[in-house]
């Protein structure tokens, strides 16, 4: 089968998502992260959806920051956590055979047929055993925005031996579920539940800040993987234990 596409551009980005154009076409392909995703965000910030394109599986999330988290220093004691959940409006169209009941009988395809709502969160310690603290950076003027930085050696490493740099030792347990009802078998009536899986982390580790533009991160991660389908749930399980070296150079 062939499909005629009416293709034009190369366009400016800075006209192409007024009102006037935007009913001009059905799709606009951006060559670059920023030309897409300010329109985007300022036209939909609350509706907006990223997919993925090209892998084997759907991989998804919603546009925008949906989480609450919570941070903080005392002295060299750092704790941080966040919590996020997202709902999603499930259309009836997504069913492949045709509903005789429930919400979506005699419904046209857009219509909503259920709201599948998912949770993640993790917590995050850290005790820099050298003594430093993590300064905070305001990142607008009226202090609404902000991070807490990596901390910088008191005294940076030296290769005479008589300086090592700040030395953290950090810990961190996360948990998402993306399940949704996953003995829930599509009928004529409903959807199938949703069998995303859910992943628990728990990470260990020891930061070496050699100076402020070098770090050294050795972190040991124990992964318990929970996956499998609405008749098997456990039967793409698996626990991961991962090993991870990381140098970083930052300015």
């Amino acid at each position: 089968m062939r499909v005629r596409i009416d293709e034009r551009g190369h366009l400016p980005a800075d006209t192409r998502f007024h009102a006037a154009d935007r009913a001009t076409y059905d799709v606009a392909i951006c060559m670059y992260h920023d030309q897409a995703l300010i329109p985007i965000k300022t036209l939909a910030f609350d509706e907006a959806v990223n997919v993925t394109l090209g892998l084997p599986f759907v991989r998804t999330t919603p546009d925008h920051g949906t989480a609450f988290d919570i941070a903080g220093n005392y002295e060299n004691f750092y704790l941080g956590g966040e919590w996020t959940q997202f709902t999603l409006d499930r259309r009836c169209g997504t069913a492949a055979a045709p509903f005789t009941g429930g919400v979506c009988a005699g419904q046209p395809f857009r219509a909503i047929a259920d709201n599948p709502t998912f949770q993640g969160w993790f917590a995050h310690a850290s005790w820099i055993i050298t003594g430093e603290t993590r300064p905070y950076t305001v990142a607008s003027l009226n202090n609404e925005t902000g991070g807490w930085q990596q901390p910088v050696p008191s005294r940076p490493f030296s290769l005479r031996g008589d300086s090592w740099g700040a030395w953290e030792i950090a810990a961190r347990y996360s948990d998402i579920n993306l399940d949704w009802n996953p003995r829930q078998v599509q009928t004529t009536t409903q959807l199938a539940g949703i069998v995303g899986g859910r992943e628990r982390i728990f990470d260990i580790g020891v930061n070496w800040y050699m100076n402020r533009n070098v770090k050294l991160q050795i972190h040991d991660s124990f992964v318990s993987v929970d996956k499998g389908t609405a008749l098997l749930p456990t039967n793409a399980s698996q626990n991961l234990n991962i090993l991870g070296v990381r140098l970083q150079f930052s300015n």
